[in-house]
């Protein structure tokens, strides 16, 4: 009974040797070296998308940047001009405020005066030329 018993746990050991190969084949296949990169592939595919998206957006920026910083150069050349100008009309007014401030009140009636029969006069030529219905050139 014994060489049966023997023959028994021969066969049930062989079994499960077997066994466990054949559980071993399923649950690890193996691998013939080569990794499947694939996923890492899509991956850097659509990071690289990204960036392109990226450096357009910046492209775009740098561009706008660029086209706001040639109007604002020309708004300070125009602001320039403008100063300039406001620095002569300031430095003319004074020069007039001066001249009033120096003139005694005769000359400022005599000015009034001069300035009032110019006016006047302009107004007497418009009537003339209103009677004769003279028309004028544009």
């Amino acid at each position: 009974m014994e060489t049966n018993k023997i023959k028994y746990n021969v066969i049930i050991l062989i079994l499960l040797i077997i066994i466990g190969g054949f559980v071993y084949a399923l649950m690890f296949k193996p691998t013939n070296g080569v990794i499947d990169t694939s996923h890492y592939e899509k991956t850097v595919d659509s990071l690289n998308v990204e960036i392109n998206k990226h450096n357009l957006r910046v492209d775009s920026l740098t561009a706008s940047i660029a086209e706001r910083n040639k109007k604002i150069d020309q708004y300070s050349i125009e602001l320039g001009k403008l100063k300039n100008k406001l620095d002569k009309e300031k430095k003319a007014h004074e020069a007039d405020i001066n001249r009033i401030n120096a003139m005694s009140n005769a000359d400022i009636a005599s000015e009034f005066t001069n300035a009032f029969e110019w006016f006047n006069m302009l107004r007497t030529l418009r009537n003339i030329k209103e009677s004769l219905n003279i028309k004028g050139r544009p």
